[in-house]
């Protein structure tokens, strides 16, 4: 008799977690910053919005500067968006793996499809989900729970406790938690790492094979 799965779906963060893009990520802030402010911006501040909206990342600017920063944000990142980012190396084939389990799978992610779907194209990661949960999906947004409340909800869903959420961040950390699902934090994270093991996640992954491991138990 086969063993009921212990997770009914697991699902996942983008940048830094599927993607390799934070550093992208950074040189497009330092752009905007360049471009309207001449100086760059501390990069732990930028490093501690990501996972958030562009908004939330902005909002610490007076409404006027914040909108022309991240219209030259937004005009930069897509304009190099195509060579400007790559897939971690372990990822298709843990996608790949976990699509043959039969394990429902969903990107559950801050950012806007427009600058998602590009991605997904690129590395053909979009074959591998069952949903995608960007910005415009809900109204609240990591770390507040209701992105991955959205998800459940499409995917009829009703246990959280037996949902995985792999991330790379507080954010993404802190909204698992909040919404009563099971956090795993990737070690090939380029956050930093200091942050998210001072939170103390219950599950810390370092390779890709070990979330494998984490559906065998």
């Amino acid at each position: 008799m086969n063993k009921a799965p212990k997770w009914d779906a697991i699902l996942f963060d983008v940048d830094g977690t599927l993607i390799d893009s934070i550093p992208f990520i950074v040189e497009s802030f330092q752009h905007a910053f360049w471009r309207h402010l001449g100086h760059p911006l501390d990069e732990a501040t930028i490093l501690a919005g990501i996972g958030t909206p562009l908004e939330t990342a902005f909002s610490h600017w007076p409404p006027e500067q914040a909108k022309a920063l991240m219209e030259s944000y937004l005009e930069y990142n897509h304009a190099n968006l195509h060579h400007g980012i790559a897939v971690f190396w372990q990822v298709p084939a843990l996608l790949e793996q976990l699509q043959q389990m039969g394990i429902p799978l969903g990107i559950v992610t801050s950012k806007r499809l427009s600058a998602l779907e590009p991605t997904l194209e690129d590395f053909d990661l979009a074959r591998f989900f069952d949903l995608v949960i960007t910005k415009e999906d809900t109204k609240l947004h990591k770390p507040n729970p209701e992105p991955l409340y959205e998800a459940m909800k499409r995917l009829n869903l009703t246990r959280p406790d037996r949902i995985l959420y792999v991330g790379d961040s507080i954010h993404d950390l802190e909204c698992a938690v909040r919404a009563g699902c099971q956090p795993v934090m990737v070690g090939w994270t380029r956050m930093p790492r200091q942050a998210l093991h001072q939170a103390h996640p219950a599950i810390w992954i370092e390779q890709a094979s070990e979330l494998l491991n984490l559906l065998e138990d």
